[in-house]
């Protein structure tokens, strides 16, 4: 699942047995892997995850040059971004459980090929033993050179180029980065009123039903998998 730093209604504090709690669920439930969507996470969320033994996909950056909202992190990105990912590469590399650095989120820039060398670059002086990839979005474009450089690829919500992007570059390490963002409403089975059923028969406008996300990873066996948006509620970007 793609699990967001925040605790809902809890707020955006670290709470450690709130995030265990969180955790403890998702195991129960059968999740195995968290991508920290879209920041570095707190510490005892990685303490935690390890314990538990989930995978991490552990990201930086939501954001590159181009903000997405006013007092966002693309304010800072061309002074801070080479210190700050190698900061949290060097923080969190001795953490077994985290398994891919994410250099971004649905970035604007995802052809900038000098960007991601220098992410990549940044990433590496600290650690050379996991891959490094993004989450592509699905308005932009995917088979770039830039992308290219990297050691995975993420799709977000783009199961429909999951055959052209693989028939085109067959080496490429491809994952659902970010999929479905099915709508329910829980106790709900029936369509005669304003709320969504817990048939799996709604989902955002850019996703697809829980069922239909997985089946277009289970049927091609060179996805690695996804994470699903989204693990719990959340209060926002």
């Amino acid at each position: 699942v793609c699990l967001h730093h925040d605790l809902g209604a809890l707020g955006a504090a670290v709470n450690h047995r709130a995030i265990e709690k969180r955790l403890q669920m998702l195991k129960d439930m059968g999740a195995n892997a968290i991508r920290t969507s879209h920041n570095p996470p707190a510490p005892e969320l990685l303490d935690i995850a390890d314990r538990l033994g989930f995978l991490v996909m552990d990201e930086a950056f939501d954001t590159w040059y181009t903000g997405k909202t006013q007092f966002d992190y693309g304010r800072f990105f061309r002074q801070w971004a080479q210190a700050d990912i190698g900061d949290m590469v060097a923080r969190d590399r001795n953490h077994p459980g985290v398994i891919v650095w994410s250099i971004g989120n649905e970035v604007l820039q995802t052809d900038d090929k000098n960007t991601v060398k220098m992410l990549m670059d940044a990433v590496r002086a600290k650690d050379t033993t996991r891959p490094i990839g993004q989450a592509v979005a699905h308005f932009t474009q995917i088979d770039t050179d830039a992308i290219g450089l990297e050691d995975v690829v993420g799709i977000n919500y783009a199961p429909e180029r999951y055959d052209a992007v693989h028939k085109a570059h067959p080496n490429w390490k491809l994952l659902a980065s970010e999929s479905s963002s099915a709508l329910r409403s829980r106790g709900i089975y029936n369509n005669k009123n304003t709320q969504c059923t817990s048939y799996d028969d709604f989902a955002a406008g850019w996703g697809h039903t829980a069922e239909a996300s997985w089946k277009n990873v289970n049927t091609r066996p060179w996805i690695a998998g996804e994470f699903i948006w989204t693990g719990f509620d959340y209060i926002g970007e």
